[in-house]
């Protein structure tokens, strides 16, 4: 009875050792749901902040822009009340040299009258009009000047405003490469666009356009949890020669840290981001892939396995505008 006493008691104590390890692990994978998830809100919010920064941005440039404009229309205004006030003057002065040349002149009739052999010359029929003043000899008669023509200002050119509105997807193909062993939060990276944007059948963003993009975050595997993570978004377009500011979602990457999983899907948002291609490693032996990601907000996929997150060159994403963008151009 003792031994078979023994194995019973063995048993049990094997039993409940599995039973509190189970639990130990239960309670472990809460714990780091419960940490992602707070580490979401916290992005989330960081990207909020962001945003309304940009936003304070944008309209102190704006304001900036019309304080200029409304300074440059009084400098011309004044210039304008200058010019007209120093022509005003200069008719003046010109109609006081006349005067004053006109009475330097004597009259005609003041002269004493030449001797002719005693025959007087008859006076000048009177018509109750003023005799012209006589001109000195040489002298040329005096005119008033010309009123000096006043410059025409060419036409301006016309132009129109294309939107490009909200949503529209930015696919992109990056130049370089990005790694969390080499890359950190705030470095910037550049891609151009794979396929032109289109609105009403009328191209507004050509292919090969350039897109600036920054690395908002950046964090090698094990320093957060032990997983490699990272996130992109882009932050101006080139318009015709000019950088110009725009609103883009976020990507997120995060690296998978189990080796059941060959990518890993972080983040809220509409939808999520889809492997083109497949996974380094693979059973299909495809090269690295490219990610496209879902909606705005949505954070993307590991394209690599393990437990860094790294693009190659030409790597494909999708980014979606936040923001309307508005384009100003000639019409020919």
């Amino acid at each position: 009875m003792k031994p078979r006493l023994v194995l019973i008691i063995l048993a049990a104590t094997l039993l409940i050792t599995a039973v509190a390890c189970v639990k130990k692990e239960d309670e472990a994978a809460k714990a780091a749901a419960a940490e992602a998830e707070q580490l979401q809100a916290q992005i989330q919010q960081q990207e909020a902040k962001i945003y309304e920064l940009q936003e304070q941005v944008q309209a102190q440039q704006a304001q900036q822009r019309m304080q200029e404009e409304a300074a440059a229309l009084q400098e011309q205004q004044r210039l304008k009340d200058e010019i007209a006030k120093q022509q005003a003057e200069l008719q003046t002065m010109k109609k006081q040299l006349a005067q004053k040349k006109a009475a330097a002149a004597k009259p005609a009739g003041d002269q004493p009258a030449a001797d002719t052999g005693g025959t007087a010359a008859a006076p000048p029929p009177v018509t109750g009009e003023p005799a012209p003043a006589a001109q000195p000899a040489g002298a040329t008669p005096i005119t008033e000047a010309a009123q000096p023509a006043q410059p025409v200002e060419p036409p301006k050119p016309k132009t129109r405003t294309v939107e490009i509105p909200a949503g529209t997807a930015l696919v992109g193909l990056l130049q370089g490469s990005l790694s969390t062993k080499t890359n950190a939060g705030g470095d910037s990276f550049e891609m151009f666009l794979a396929q032109p944007v289109d609105l009403n059948g009328e191209v507004v963003l050509p292919a090969n356009t350039r897109l600036a993009g920054r690395v908002l975050e950046s964090a090698q595997s094990g320093k957060v949890k032990g997983k490699a993570f990272m996130s992109l978004t882009v932050e101006s377009i080139e318009i015709r020669g000019d950088m110009v500011g725009v609103q883009t979602n976020s990507l997120q990457f995060e690296a998978e840290g189990s080796t059941t999983r060959d990518a890993a899907v972080i983040g809220g948002g509409a939808g999520v981001g889809a492997i083109i291609g497949g996974i380094a490693g693979g059973k299909k032996g495809a090269a690295i892939g490219a990610v496209i990601g879902g909606g705005a907000g949505t954070a993307g996929v590991l394209v690599t396995r393990g437990k860094e997150v790294e693009f190659p060159p030409e790597t494909k994403f999708q980014f979606q505008l936040a923001q309307p963008v508005k384009i100003t151009e000639k019409v020919k």
